[in-house]
């Protein structure tokens, strides 16, 4: 019976254990989710950060500048250039006849399908407000 104390200590000493390695688990486990949450929200916030940077500089010059080019080096020039002003033929009048929201629908929409052709067609876009 004294030859078995010791391996008795040893099982004893193994069940102790494992109420704490789960705990340390359980704590691992909810790192690693905490962690995943924050990936995906860093994600978020650099697509957003992306869009508005290319609403303000062309995306090329934005993705050379990123890449550590001088940014005397991005600098081009054009021969040609084409300046496009912009009116909403009547803004007043649509302005009494639909909501505040409606408003913002319609200028958002509009302003996103010239968005939207500004970049299938690889235009570098300014605004002037």
């Amino acid at each position: 019976m004294h030859d078995l104390q010791p391996c008795r200590c040893v099982v004893l000493a193994g069940t102790q254990q494992s109420p704490e390695l789960k705990i340390a688990l359980d704590r691992e486990q909810q790192k690693s989710r905490k962690l995943e949450v924050s990936m995906k929200n860093l994600d978020r916030e650099m697509k957003r950060s992306d869009e508005l940077l290319y609403q303000m500089i062309p995306k090329p010059v934005a993705d050379r500048l990123r890449s550590g080019e001088a940014a005397i080096n991005t600098c081009e020039v054009f021969a040609n250039v084409t300046v496009m002003f912009s009116d909403v033929v009547g803004f007043a009048e649509i302005c009494q006849n639909i909501t505040p929201m409606g408003v913002v629908d319609l200028l958002n929409h509009m302003y996103t399908r010239f968005d939207e052709l500004i970049e299938l067609h690889r235009v570098y876009k300014h605004v002037i407000t």
